[in-house]
């Protein structure tokens, strides 16, 4: 071999020799980068578990505290009560025995005389006196007590009940002693005997508890019960909107529910569970009224915390013996 064959030689082995430690290097290089991905990799996933670990099943500390229900209705306008409502209604009241009862208003029809619309589409009921809603509110009242002797019993005064007051008012010329005197004689409240009867009765005119700004209305736990004012086509939004607390109410006659929040994580809804008496046309006689029939039942923890669900009563058959069937 002549010396540049050998030169050429040793130069190309050594150019070999260079490209292997060059290969070797990046062969460990890669190599080292593996371990710092898959530590990388590691520490991330660590990270997402520590701040994202699905919680352990609680196991519950001791007895559970005992629940307990209440029941809400309304809109039972004495002599128009519908029968079939009212005989399912009163079926539902025997099976649960609530604890607590609470009539949402217009516990009387007070059609007729006692109407002082000013509104032209406006036609009184004339089929019953004032005397069948007394008589009617009385035996609602007597089979209340009968299934539910134990139950503690309140009633809101709805527009209806207002109306005797307000006729007496007219009558007597605003002349306060006399027209005290007159709504004493008619007031239905005293007529059906609810001071005797032990039920609590809330004049829609007058502020209870912490309920400052929303007059003849209670609290009882954490809902309110109300009648109120006014009524529009969706409700439940805007009582949940005005309220900012969960709230049933009646007046409308037609069931409806809304569920609210905030950004601070408050959740709320208002309930409307419809009327009991015959759903006719009792205001708008030319518009589409929609009434529905059924109640609003509430199942309450002692904390105050309750889950509210409305009872539909559709051609007299109450859905509350399905609820509890699939369960």
């Amino acid at each position: 071999m002549t010396l540049r064959k050998k030169a050429g030689a040793d130069k190309q082995n050594q150019q070999i020799q260079k490209l292997e430690r060059e290969l070797e290097e990046t062969q460990r290089e890669l190599k080292a980068a593996e371990l710092i991905n898959k530590e990388l990799e590691q520490i991330y996933k660590d990270g997402l578990l520590s701040k994202f670990q699905i919680p352990k099943q609680r196991k519950p500390r001791g007895k559970r505290k005992k629940s307990f229900y209440r029941v809400a209705f309304g809109d039972t306008h004495g002599a128009s009560l519908d029968p079939k409502a009212w005989s399912a209604f009163a079926g539902d009241l025997e099976k649960l025995r609530p604890r607590e009862l609470i009539h949402l208003g217009d516990i009387i029809d007070a059609g007729g005389w006692l109407a002082q619309h000013q509104t032209l589409g406006y036609l009184a009921e004339v089929e019953t006196s004032y005397a069948d809603d007394i008589n009617a509110a009385n035996l609602m009242w007597d089979s209340i007590q009968a299934i539910c002797p134990d139950s503690t019993i309140y009633a809101i005064e709805g527009n209806h009940d207002m109306r005797v007051e307000k006729w007496c008012i007219a009558q007597t010329l605003r002349h306060q002693l006399d027209s005290r005197f007159l709504f004493e004689l008619l007031a239905p409240q005293n007529l059906t005997f609810l001071q005797k009867r032990g039920i609590q009765y809330f004049k829609r005119d007058q502020i209870y508890g912490e309920l400052r700004n929303n007059s003849g209305s209670i609290m009882l736990g954490k809902c309110a019960f109300t009648h109120p004012q006014r009524a529009s086509k969706h409700h439940a939004s805007k009582m949940a909107s005005d309220w900012g607390c969960n709230v049933v109410y009646g007046h409308t006659h037609r069931r409806d529910y809304f569920p609210a929040s905030n950004a601070h994580g408050k959740d709320w809804s208002a309930w409307s569970p419809g009327c009991l008496c015959v759903t006719r046309k009792y205001w708008h006689h030319s518009e589409n009224f929609n009434h529905n029939q059924g109640y609003h039942l509430q199942i309450v923890q002692e904390s105050g915390d309750f889950l509210g669900i409305n009872i539909p009563i559709l051609g007299g058959k109450s859905y509350l013996s399905d609820l509890l069937g699939a369960l």
